[in-house]
């Protein structure tokens, strides 16, 4: 289960192609300039969905359920994870330098909270 987790949290860490030439993970700034234009859709869709997945994963294999904090219902896709990512990053420019991890998992969580015990 741990190397699970290890293997999970690396591919997070994996810069994409694009920014292969830099040895640091991508900031928002950079993940929202690629996404906002209209030839990087389909990269920007395998980034978002491929963090979401790993975010998940790593809440599933890791937190209770009461600790986890994204939990996307079914029928939820890759192409609205990407709407929810660049409207989060588009409404707080001022967070945009946090690397784009950071980010997604915060817009993700915001936007699809996992159900609270009363």
């Amino acid at each position: 289960m741990n190397q699970l987790i290890a293997l999970a949290s690396a591919l997070l860490l994996i810069p994409s192609a694009a920014h292969a030439q830099s040895s640091a993970a991508p900031d928002g700034n950079t993940i929202y300039d690629d996404c906002t234009k209209p030839t990087s859709e389909a990269h920007c869709m395998s980034y978002v969905f491929g963090a979401a997945e790993g975010i998940a994963l790593v809440e599933k294999s890791t937190l209770p359920m009461e600790k986890r904090t994204f939990c996307p219902a079914n029928g939820v896709t890759g192409p609205q994870m990407l709407d929810v990512v660049l409207a989060y990053m588009k409404a707080n420019p001022k967070l945009r330098h946090h690397r784009s991890i950071m980010l997604v998992h915060q817009a993700l969580a915001d936007a699809f909270p996992c159900p609270q015990k009363e």
